[in-house]
């Protein structure tokens, strides 16, 4: 099990009409901090991430970064708006209910609700 550590360390491919890139930084530190960036529409992954590195390292701040896009031409996909639509009434949804209760939410950006499962098909 490694206690401690300090480094960088990147990797990147291809899979069929995929690229992906991680990233990984670590310095040393009395606790552990995770910071872990994935695609939110990867379901699961942050989670089985954040528990291996939970077993595997005891101390440090680590953050941890996966990119990951598509090959394709963008003229190949298409935007579904159904489902966009259906996003936007939910993030709606979830601002309101936000504002009611006093919590202050950062603006949604086009490019996460891009990143989003069933956005582009």
């Amino acid at each position: 099990m490694i206690r401690s550590m300090t480094g960088f360390a990147s990797a990147s491919g291809t899979q069929d009409s995929w690229s992906w890139s991680w990233e990984l930084r670590a310095v040393n530190g009395k606790g552990l901090d995770l910071r872990l960036r994935v695609p939110d529409w990867i379901e699961g992954l942050e989670v089985a991430l954040r528990k291996q590195m939970t077993a595997d390292v005891t101390r440090g701040n680590i953050t941890c970064n996966l990119r990951i896009s598509s090959t394709e031409t963008a003229s190949k996909q298409q935007v579904n708006t159904a489902h966009v639509d259906a996003l936007l009434d939910a993030l709606h949804e979830i601002e309101t209910r936000a504002m009611d209760a006093g919590v202050s939410l950062a603006p949604s950006r086009a490019s996460e609700i891009l990143t989003m499962r069933g956005v582009l098909e």
